[in-house]
């Protein structure tokens, strides 16, 4: 329902834009939901682990910072409040 709502207000630079949602019946009789969004590349720990000295460079980390909070700064424009609890 969030992302539905983020993508319904528009989209905002460093949110993910939900595309489509659907479910997979099982067996167990509980759905499977499926979310469709763009692929923006590997995470963070998958990189890390691919530096040459299994660190990410200062210039990199601050990149990475900087996107986080611009993407929690636009949650909060549209009133959402992320917490990390």
């Amino acid at each position: 329902k969030l992302l539905q709502e983020i993508t319904d207000k528009g989209p905002l630079d460093h949110l993910p834009v939900l595309l489509d949602v659907f479910t997979i019946p099982r067996t167990s009789g509980q759905s499977h939901i499926c979310l469709a969004m763009d692929v923006y590349g590997q995470d963070v720990a998958s990189f890390r682990r691919s530096a040459p000295q299994k660190a990410l460079p200062v210039f990199t980390v601050k990149v990475i910072i900087k996107q986080v909070l611009r993407g929690v700064a636009g949650l909060h424009r549209q009133g959402i409040v992320h917490t990390g609890a």
